[in-house]
């Protein structure tokens, strides 16, 4: 007897059938899990049958996708600081989660007990592999959403009875965030990456509530992020040692709170805080570690330390992409409590959405090159179509209306000149229409001119993108002298960082002083040396110069100039024109080319519409100027050349950072002064201030010469000695040396200084921020000189000055 034979379309059924049978054997849920009290998202927590199996965790949105086997009718969902459920299973759950009123245990780590310990061990063993984002080449798209909202409790926004209760103020606050957002900003990028340094970012497209021109706010939509996998996570201007980073573990506590069994494979939930008298900026949260590869599956992350007036909080979600992890949803919250409504404080919600991820794309040369930041062609209003496609979630009726009324309120109140006013004011101007007044144009003060009160105008982009024209005029009430100048900046392609510079002035410099094209800011500590210049020529200056940058960490400069320079101190330059016959000059005319070049590897620029920015300086930075008159050049009389350059470095750690800095010179031996160097010196019989960068014992004007090479550090040791609200002191190391060399001296009359060609020596300490008031520093310096230009006399070889720095 045969056996029956099966049809083949029946063998097809049959086929069909079984793949089908592990659909029919399960169902498919999604849900949210939510805040009981506040009605907020509550994320990482863990939803998975009653026995432990087929879990998953929530998002940063609270969302969750499970699969369960269709005989299962409950969930067990629980998160830390919630009080566990257990749910009946529908195809779309709201879950609602009491909060747990208990304190958290107190933790006791023995050693060889603490099974937290091994785990976090082998994220560190298994960094690199498991950083895809810095290890390896990328491509992403991103969706960022950018919430100001009031902090009000979601459970007071629910009842009407409690809020009829509050004072005015407070209600009238209330109902603004039932109905809407202060503000709501999206934005769309792609980003192409090849780590450690290659990096472009395009916007695509960008939305502010309120304004036309979203562009002003354009550096706000890069989706460049921290990672848990930093050793040092650089959040706000603080710095906090990785908890995952290499040495983590002599620095934190580690407590195994919770585990989940997901896809097959379990994530530990694990609670990290600094160890006890730890002495650095430490951070404390959650991290989700995954059993199988060690992988960081969540994190949850704020300072351990919150400042006041500014708390912070961080979250992240990771997924694999092929054998490695990146973050998948990124979520930054600020706490402007220095800002409040009634009696409710600012808080922004930062959340990235990271999609499209593609792993080791084929990624030509051509794709790094130009800004790291390109928004100069994004789509500032773009149809529903193609902002629906981009959202990872949605608007609500809530975002609508914030939408609706804030754009109203923008084309009433004319939101955007009010946001081109605070950009100008960040650059360091004071709008006024088509012009700008600059700040350091009005009032400033020397030791040579005293103060200087004056005026500036230049145009701004609301004339012209590409063609800026300025002046200023000024009078100094020490040397009772008026200057004025004024100039004209060509930028054919204003997002390319390319110009070309006309100037004139009437004005005065400092005697055998040097600058670079790039100055340092105008608040800056450097700036504290302009109290100390003494000695100044008056200048009657043509110039022209085009700057170029030719790499993202490159600029070049090339110009020319006539400059006439004259002595009003008492100067003369002694030149032997025959037997017994000496012509003593103290006017300078020159006409000279001049070369300039700033090297920073690794800076960060943005080309945005209109203009070009820094979004992060490189490092370490080269800077060098390069001068050469010619006799008969632009009418000049003299035939003479220097050269200067400067190279620095800042390296920061968890606690401590060093910076230092190299400075070099030399200039033809025949010069006159002005053409020399004049060592910094900022040491007077007064209470000074401390200026970094400079001499503090050195007296001014005290030491001239004609090449010279300068080497300056500076090692700050965090704030080791104690925190109160006033007062965090930074104990600052501090170490500067000169060696130089002036050929001919006695040419050089009315004026009496010296060579360093012993070489200089100081060492100081600096107490900065003993003091504390808002974001200013105030501290206490003191050196001595050493070496064999010291004295032995305490009063003359020692210097004590104030200290002044912002401390943010």
């Amino acid at each position: 007897m045969h056996a029956a034979s099966c049809p083949p379309a029946a063998a097809l059924a049959m086929f069909l059938a079984l793949c089908g049978l592990p659909t029919v054997a399960q169902r498919t849920v999604q849900g949210r899990v939510l805040d009981a009290r506040s009605d907020e998202p509550v994320p990482f927590a863990a939803v998975h049958l009653p026995s432990g199996k087929h879990g998953v965790g929530t998002d940063l949105g609270g969302r969750f996708t499970l699969w369960v086997p269709a005989g299962a009718d409950s969930l067990r969902v629980a998160c830390m600081g919630y009080r566990p459920a257990v749910v009946a299973v529908a195809d779309s759950m709201l879950v609602r989660l009491e909060p747990a009123v208990e304190q958290l245990r107190a933790v006791v780590v023995r050693p060889g007990e603490n099974p937290a310990l091994r785990l976090v061990e082998g994220a560190i063993a298994a960094r690199d592999r498991n950083h895809g984002p810095g290890r390896r080449a990328h491509r992403y798209t991103s969706y960022g959403r950018t919430v100001f909202t009031l902090a009000v409790d979601s459970a007071l926004l629910a009842d009407s009875t409690r809020i009829a209760a509050l004072p005015p103020d407070d209600r009238q606050a209330v109902r603004f965030a039932q109905r809407q957002h202060v503000l709501l900003m999206e934005s769309a990028t792609r980003c192409t990456a090849r780590p450690p340094a290659q990096r472009t970012e395009e916007v695509l497209a960008m939305r502010v509530s309120g304004l036309k021109d979203p562009a002003l706010l354009a550096m706000a939509a890069s989706s460049r992020t921290w990672s848990i996998y930093d050793p040092l996570i650089e959040l706000n201007e603080r710095r906090f040692p990785g908890p995952i980073a290499p040495g983590a573990t002599e620095r934190y506590r580690y407590v195994l709170e919770d585990t989940l069994v997901q896809a097959g494979d379990t994530v530990f939930t694990i609670r990290f805080f600094p160890r006890k008298g730890a002495r650095f900026d430490g951070l404390r949260g959650v991290l989700g570690l995954h059993a199988g590869d060690h992988a960081v599956h969540h994190v949850e992350a704020e300072p351990a330390e919150q400042r006041e007036g500014l708390g912070m909080r961080m979250r992240q979600v990771h997924r694999r992409v092929g054998d490695t992890w990146f973050p998948e949803q990124v979520e930054s919250t600020l706490f402007l409590n220095a800002l409040k409504v009634g009696s409710y404080a600012l808080v922004g919600r930062v959340r990235m959405d990271l999609t499209d991820i593609e792993l080791d794309p084929d990624l030509p040369p051509s794709a790094f090159r130009g800004a790291d930041l390109v928004a100069d062609r994004m789509e500032v209003r773009t149809d529903a179509a193609l902002w629906d496609s981009l959202r990872t979630v949605p608007l609500d009726a809530k975002d609508l209306l914030t939408y609706r009324t804030i754009d109203s309120l923008g084309r009433a109140e004319k939101l955007d000149r009010t946001v081109r006013g605070l950009d100008a004011l960040l650059r360091g101007a004071i709008p006024w229409g088509p012009v700008e007044l600059p700040l350091d144009r009005l009032i400033a003060y020397n030791g040579h001119e005293g103060f200087r009160l004056g005026l500036g105008l230049r145009t701004n982009a609301r004339m012209s993108r590409r063609l800026v024209l300025d002046g200023y005029a000024a009078h100094g009430f020490g040397d009772r002298a008026t200057k004025y100048g004024g100039g004209l900046t060509l930028r054919p392609w204003p997002d390319r960082d390319h110009e070309l510079r006309l100037a004139a002035r009437h004005d005065v410099l400092e005697t055998g002083g040097w600058s670079f094209p790039r100055p340092p800011a105008l608040l800056g500590e450097e700036s504290y040396r302009d109290l100390y210049i003494t000695r100044m020529d008056a200048v009657d200056q043509l110039e022209a110069a085009v700057g170029v940058r030719v790499l993202e960490g490159l600029k070049l400069w090339l110009g020319t100039e006539r400059t006439d320079r004259s002595d009003r101190t008492g100067y003369r330059f002694a030149t032997a024109v025959g037997d017994g016959i000496t012509l003593h000059d103290r006017r300078f005319v020159t006409g000279a080319m001049t070369f300039g070049l700033r090297l920073a590897p690794g800076e960060r620029t943005a080309r945005l519409p209109g203009r070009h920015a820094v979004t992060r300086p490189g490092r370490p930075e080269l800077q060098v100027v390069a001068w050469r008159a010619f006799d008969g050049l632009w009418g000049g009389g003299r035939d003479l050349w220097r050269v200067v350059l400067q190279l620095g470095d800042v390296h920061r750690g968890a606690l401590r950072w060093l910076a230092w800095r190299v400075v070099a010179g030399a200039a033809d031996p025949q010069a006159p002064a002005p053409f020399l160097f004049n060592l910094r010196g900022t040491a007077t019989h007064d209470l000074g201030v401390g200026t970094p960068w400079a001499f503090e014992t050195m007296a001014p004007n005290s030491f001239v010469a004609d090449r010279f090479a300068a080497l300056h550090l500076r090692l700050g040791l965090g704030p080791v000695l104690w925190h109160h609200r006033y007062s965090q002191p930074v104990p600052v190391l501090i170490a500067s040396g000169v060696l130089g060399a002036l050929d001919h001296p006695v040419r050089h009359v009315g004026w009496s200084f010296a060579a360093p060609t012993d070489g200089y020596q100081e060492v100081g300490l600096a107490l900065d921020r003993l003091l504390r008031s808002g974001v200013v520093g105030l501290g206490v310096l003191g050196a001595v000189r050493l070496g064999p230009y010291a004295t032995g006399r305490l009063d003359d070889d020692a210097a004590v000055k104030l200290t002044l720095s912002l401390a943010l």
